[in-house]
């Protein structure tokens, strides 16, 4: 089953992913707002988590429907302060 975890480098969806990526019959997808981020977090967290760029306060529904796809479950960790 694949799941989307939108918001993996704030405090929710990184704890959310840190649990869920343990599970190896899990595919999961995780999304981060900057190249920035997602560099540090690739450092971090093991391989076979699909990454994917997604800006909240910038991106269309349809770029939020491209990451979604196919997705089993989605976790919106989503939170701007």
């Amino acid at each position: 089953m694949k799941v989307v975890i939108m918001g993996a480098s704030g405090m929710l969806g990184s704890m959310v992913l840190d649990y869920l990526s343990r599970d190896s019959s899990l595919k999961t997808v995780a999304t981060v707002r900057s190249r920035e981020v997602l560099g540090k977090m690739q450092a971090v967290y093991p391989a076979g988590i699909e990454w994917r760029l997604l800006d909240a306060e910038r991106c269309s529904e349809e770029e939020v429907a491209g990451v979604l796809g196919d997705a089993g479950w989605a976790v919106n960790a989503i939170g701007v302060i």
